[in-house]
Formats: structure tokens, C-alpha cells, sequence
């Protein structure tokens, strides 16, 4: 992890919502769909949750196992593990996708009724933009979200986001759960940086 730096300051106030949505506890199961080397695994285990991590790259799910976690390569939009999660984060994946709603969709397929599910992906802003044109210079395409896009994408997988909340000028983050009505809005905090 970058800890200096915007990147850093970005990085630090995006896992303070990830994690305070996820709300991880002891016994909980949870999948971390798009884990990497364990940046919210880690702190999710040592609460003492039952994680899972599930990475694209097998280099990346070595390096989460090496980190003490139950890590496996495997591709989100077709995997299927024969588990229902009580909590599935989804962070840093779907700006990657070519069809995030599919993987949002099986996402969903994993999670048990009373679940909750939580996404962070990057809005739709100069400092997204920038985050894109980043990416771009390596290669890699990038979407950007608004929080109406990630809102159409978890109600077509038949989600409801119950906390949605924009811990910095480039992300967004929601929880969701099936058929939840209620919306909890959590104050813009993007705008007190």
C-alpha cells in the first residue's frame, strides 16, 4: 500500500468506510472478492472473521495466502464456490470489468439472504478522471462510476443499497442487502477533505 501522498490519504480514508460498513466480526464469514495481497483481509481476520479471498491474478492470492489468509485464483464473474456469505466486499474490482454487472450479479448469488454486500469503486470526478488517465498510461481502462451507475448495476442484481457514503473526492462506497427498502445516507465526507 501507498501510505504517503494523496494515494495514501485516498487509500486510508477508503478503508475506514469499507470497513466500518462491512462491520467485520468474529464468526462472520466473508468474502473478499478481488482481495489482492490482503489489504482489507487482513484487518477483517484479525477481528475474527472466516475470510476468503478470491484474487483474478494467482500471484496476487499467493501473496494474501503468504499473509496468513485463505486465498484462492479464481475469476469473479464465473466462479462458483457452493457458499453463501454473511458479508461479501467488493473493493478495487469493478472499475476493472467489462461487465460489472455480471460480476455483481454472482457476487450476489454468494450471498446469504441477511447478507450484506459492500463496493467501492471510483466516481466519477477530476480526481477519478485522473486516477483513469493512470491507469491508462499502463494500459489499463478504467470506468468510472456515478452513484446512480453502481445504484442502477446492484438493483438489476436485485440489491438495495441501505449506506451509501463518498469517503474521498474519487470513491464511492455502498452497502447493500436483497430487498432492503431503507436507505441509510451517510453524510458527504468527500467534500471535508
Amino acid at each position: 500500500m501507498t501510505s504517503s501522498g494523496i494515494l495514501g490519504f485516498t487509500r486510508r480514508k477508503e478503508r475506514k468506510s469499507v470497513l466500518r460498513m462491512l462491520s467485520p466480526k468474529s464468526g462472520d464469514l466473508i468474502l473478499d472478492a478481488g482481495c489482492g495481497s490482503g489489504f482489507y483481509s487482513i484487518p477483517m481476520k484479525e477481528l475474527g472473521a472466516n475470510v476468503l479471498g478470491i484474487d483474478v491474478s494467482a500471484g496476487m492470492a499467493a501473496a494474501a495466502r503468504a499473509c496468513g489468509i485463505d486465498a484462492i485464483a479464481a475469476d469473479l464473474a464465473s466462479m462458483s464456490l457452493r457458499a453463501k456469505f454473511d458479508k461479501i466486499l467488493c473493493a478495487g474490482v469493478l472499475e476493472f470489468c467489462e461487465d460489472p454487472m455480471g460480476i455483481v450479479e454472482n457476487l450476489c448469488s454468494h450471498l446469504k439472504e441477511d447478507g450484506h454486500l459492500v463496493l467501492l469503486a471510483p466516481k466519477r470526478s477530476p480526481l477519478g478522471f485522473l486516477y483513469k488517465l493512470y491507469h491508462l498510461s499502463h494500459g489499463l481502462k478504467v470506468n468510472l462510476f456515478s452513484m446512480e451507475d453502481v445504484e442502477n448495476i446492484i438493483e438489476e442484481a436485485g440489491l438495495k443499497a441501505i449506506s451509501k457514503e463518498e469517503p474521498t473526492w474519487m470513491s464511492l462506497v455502498l452497502k447493500c442487502a436483497k430487498g432492503v427498502v431503507d436507505i441509510e445516507r451517510m453524510p458527504d465526507q468527500g467534500s471535508a477533505q
